[in-house]
Parts: structure tokens; C-alpha cells; sequence
């Protein structure tokens, strides 16, 4: 997965020189939503699961945040999130937003 994060943010670099982070994130935000389209239309397009990676890897590499760094920040955050508290049913939305400590 190393290889494949530095490789796709130097290809994106490369291919889209002037591109900003808020950019890749309007564009995330896009790729998001065909993701939702494809999930509400009845067959998950795992390529849109990749494109969204991908925008990730390569926001990422504009802000100079290495491999290593993002995967102590997503452990770091897996933790976090198994210590919280979570409610029992979702929101309307079918999503669930840990419980806020008071």
C-alpha cells in the first residue's frame, strides 16, 4: 500500500501541477457522491471507492504528510474511536455520530 500511496501522489503531482487541497476535495466530495449513486442504485462501483483513495493520497502529498504519518493518525484514530461511545441506532441518515462527552 506504500508503494501505491507514493506512487499515485506522484503521478497526480505530476498531472495536476496546480491543483490546490480544496481542490482535491471538491473533487472528493464529487467522487463521493457518484460512490453514494452507485450504493443507492443497488451495485457498489469499487472503482469510485478507489478514485476516492486515490484523492486522498494525493491530498495527502500536497500537504506533505508522508505514509507512515497517515497510517500512525489512522491506528491513533481507531483507537479513539473503540473508546468512545456509540449510539445504538443511527441518525436518520443511516449514520452514526459518537456519543459527546459532557
Amino acid at each position: 500500500m506504500e508503494k501505491l500511496f507514493k506512487t499515485w501522489g506522484s503521478w497526480a503531482s505530476t498531472q495536476f501541477p496546480n491543483q490546490t487541497t480544496v481542490g482535491k476535495v471538491n473533487h472528493l466530495s464529487k467522487e463521493v457522491a457518484e460512490l453514494k449513486e452507485s450504493i443507492e442504485k443497488g451495485k457498489i462501483d469499487i472503482v469510485e471507492i478507489a478514485d476516492c483513495f486515490g484523492l486522498l493520497f494525493s491530498i495527502c502529498d500536497i500537504e506533505k504528510i508522508d505514509y507512515l504519518s497517515l497510517k500512525k493518525a489512522i491506528e491513533d484514530k481507531l483507537i479513539i474511536n473503540k473508546n468512545r461511545d456509540w449510539p445504538k441506532t443511527p441518525e436518520s441518515d443511516g449514520s452514526y455520530l459518537h456519543i459527546k462527552s459532557k
